[in-house]
């Protein structure tokens, strides 16, 4: 499981509407040990939110377990990603999204 700050969903602005370019559609989430990344793109402009990833309290996934070095990259739709982002309340005591790829 990583943990992604609510308001990394403003990066979803950035990806490209063009469905034609599939890969600049979406908010590529990469995690390189308890560096997690948050980039996107619309081939204009680039955003990369770098930060480190606080799991702590969340269950461990087998897909993160048994990554090679600890790396894992995952696309997510720019339109789920806002999405999934904006659902958490802003006055919650969680402030992070929990994605899990």
């Amino acid at each position: 499981m990583l943990t992604i700050p609510r308001e990394a969903g403003a990066m979803s602005a950035l990806a490209s509407e063009d469905t034609t370019r599939n890969a600049l559609t979406g908010v590529l989430i990469e995690k390189e040990g308890s560096k997690v990344h948050v980039v996107a793109s619309n081939a204009r402009l680039l955003g990369v939110l770098a930060m480190l990833s606080n799991s702590e309290g969340f269950p461990e996934t087998a897909a993160l377990r048994n990554a090679p070095n600890g790396e894992v990259t995952g696309l997510v739709d720019a339109d789920e990603f806002a999405k999934v982002c904006k659902g958490v309340p802003r006055k919650s005591s969680v402030t992070d999204v929990g994605v899990q790829l």
